[in-house]
């Protein structure tokens, strides 16, 4: 008994690949920017997390935080880049000054800038960074 072509099912797998290949061109430029996204978001983190290391060192060479973050250029940061933004010049990160190296861990001691979901990244005495939508007016005014 003679065999029938297996033709039906070469075209549907050409239009299977077909239709992958269409859903791969539209999830990959999509994967793609997450991806940016998440980066930059680890970045801004590594640097709130390296200026607080940063006041942390000063604070035990002086025994108290410095008055200011241009303070820690060159001896506790190498790139005052870090500091202003690259556009307008003005800082990047708002610093609350007039802390002593024995000062709760939980204070909250540098702010990053907004991003485009209104929140910001704290980094707190103790080193550790988190992301807020706001902060108490109070602690807010003592920022610089």
């Amino acid at each position: 008994m003679p065999t029938k072509p297996k033709r039906k099912s070469v075209i549907t797998f050409v239009a299977s690949f077909i239709i992958l290949a269409g859903a791969l061109s539209y999830f990959i430029p999509v994967y793609n920017e997450v991806t940016c996204i998440r980066s930059r978001r680890i970045q801004k983190v590594a640097n709130v997390r390296s200026l607080v290391t940063a006041c942390v060192a000063y604070s035990k060479d002086w025994e108290e935080f410095p008055p200011n973050l241009q303070a820690l250029f060159p001896t506790y940061i190498d790139d005052d880049s870090l500091l202003t933004s690259d556009i307008d010049g003005k800082p990047l990160f708002l610093y609350r000054s007039g802390f002593s190296d024995t000062d709760y861990s939980r204070e909250p001691l540098i702010m990053g800038p907004m991003d485009e979901d209104g929140n910001r990244l704290i980094g707190y005495i103790g080193g550790h960074v988190t992301e807020h939508g706001s902060l108490p007016p109070e602690i807010l005014a003592e920022f610089e």
